[in-house]
């Protein structure tokens, strides 16, 4: 359910921002147009004078890799079995002149918790349509840089102009995960050096990451993952690799790959921990009586074409925003942030909250668009969660390790991380947990205290490389 019209302050309607409308209606376009058993599907749209519903296909088999972490076995034939389904959905799209442009572990879901269930590739939000009957030359159409930074294609990152070959880099990077358990490019890279790496294709395969994976599961990947977009992989190519043909015909490794589990666990466990902690820097931002006044109109428009040229930043403002948004309705009002600032074990009175919705309501409609938090954090937040800068954020730092030690005992152990993910709305298993606990818990005590906090931020999340 998205609102078209808002309540301002003076208690008179307005209608949705055109540019918000125009996105939406974009990819209600395109996904009428789509419809494959690895996609998402789009049943129908109803409207009124102040709603638009938005009905699509129910899925509730969980992410892909929350899925291979908590299974009991999975080897190459499973990462061929869940590949095959994926280009299966991008060959699709790409003969329909579609183009996804945000492929990444979030976006790829499992129709149903059933063992056998099929993945679909979902969230059109950043799609574009090219051709829709898939004839025209596709190369150089596009120029916006959008999507996530670990899955960028080196075009995209040029700001030269791409087509749909941006998706099969992307993809090869899921494929490299799925083999190995880790990302091709350090996370913990600042962004500049992150897109560095990713221009030149600079990766290896590290034994202790690819013991046991096959020769062909690593050529594909270097087929798909090559900078030059006229020598990489179409999606026919792609399916027609002798890795895909192996596993057709049977002959893939059924070995158990529990080492990719491990590793997965970890890496999902610190990406949650990073969009938590960035949340909680986000309601002390919001909750700050100093926070700054709107800026003018052609500010707004500046700090909005910066951060939206800006995958890194852009990706920090929807995880943070994307969490406030308890309700999913596309922008965050009074309740929301009432239920998130209790996270935090920070009580407002109502007047308090309206005043904190007011603050970020550039454009008077009652509640929190996206756009206009980017415009009030932009900037600001993204510096502060930039790398080389954690250090002199270190009493905020030090706040949200406080908010996270719940029973106030200098540390943070497993159930307080717990509970912190269950208020901000994020379900993680036991094992999850277990996993993010590990990861920050140096001396292996069991808790994480300040100082593994502030290093493994440092190291971790803000990339202090």
């Amino acid at each position: 359910m998205i609102l078209k019209k808002k309540i301002d302050d003076s208690g008179h309607r307005q209608d949705i921002d055109p540019k918000e409308l125009k996105a939406i209606e974009d990819e209600v376009r395109i996904m009428k147009h789509v419809n494959h058993p690895n996609c998402i599907s789009f049943h129908d749209m109803f409207e009124s004078k102040e709603k638009m519903y938005i009905v699509m296909e129910l899925l509730t088999g969980g992410e892909l890799f929350d899925r291979i972490v908590d299974a009991g076995h999975f080897s190459e034939t499973e990462a061929a079995h869940c590949f095959k389904q994926i280009m299966d959905a991008v060959k699709y799209l790409h003969e329909m002149g579609i183009v996804h442009r945000d492929i990444k572990p979030e976006n790829i879901l499992y129709s149903t918790p059933d063992p056998n269930s099929p993945v679909k590739l979902a969230d059109f939000g950043l799609g574009k349509m090219l051709d829709i009957h898939g004839t025209k030359n596709t190369m150089v159409h596009m120029k916006t840089v959008c999507g996530t930074p670990s899955y960028l294609a080196p075009e995209v990152i040029q700001r030269k102009g791409y087509g749909k070959e941006c998706d099969i880099w992307s993809s090869g990077v899921i494929l490299y995960i799925l083999l190995s358990g880790c990302p091709p490019f350090d996370q913990s890279l600042s962004i500049t050096r992150l897109f560095n790496d990713i221009l030149a294709a600079k990766y290896d395969f590290p034994d202790d990451c690819w013991h046991g994976v096959s020769a062909d599961a690593k050529d594909l990947v270097r087929k798909m993952m090559v900078v030059n977009t006229q020598r990489r992989f179409t999606p026919e190519q792609v399916l027609g690799h002798p890795w895909m043909l192996a596993f057709n015909g049977g002959s893939l490794s059924k070995e158990h790959m529990g080492h990719l589990q491990v590793r997965l666990k970890e890496w999902q466990a610190t990406r949650r921990l990073k969009s938590a902690i960035n949340t909680f820097i986000a309601l002390l931002r919001m909750s700050s009586s100093a926070c700054a006044e709107p800026p003018d109109a052609a500010t707004q428009a500046k700090i909005l074409k910066q951060v939206h040229s800006d995958p890194a930043r852009l990706e920090v403002l929807e995880s943070s925003f994307q969490t406030l948004d308890r309700d999913k309705t596309g922008s965050v009002d009074v309740d929301d942030l009432e239920i998130s600032l209790k996270a935090l074990g920070v009580s407002r009175t109502h007047g308090e909250l309206v005043q904190m919705v007011r603050r970020f309501d550039v454009k008077k409609t009652g509640s929190i668009t996206f756009d206009e938090f980017c415009i009030m954090m932009g900037p600001g937040f993204y510096d502060a969660m930039s790398p080389g800068t954690a250090k002199v954020q270190e009493a905020e730092l030090y706040q949200i390790f406080q908010a996270f030690d719940l029973q106030r005992t200098g540390t943070i152990n497993k159930l307080e991380l717990k509970e912190i993910m269950r208020r901000l709305g994020m379900e993680v298993s036991d094992s999850e947990i277990q996993g993010t606990l590990e990861q920050v818990d140096s001396n292996h005590d069991g808790v994480i205290d300040w100082e593994e906090f502030k290093a493994f931020m440092n190291t971790k999340i803000y990339g202090d490389k």
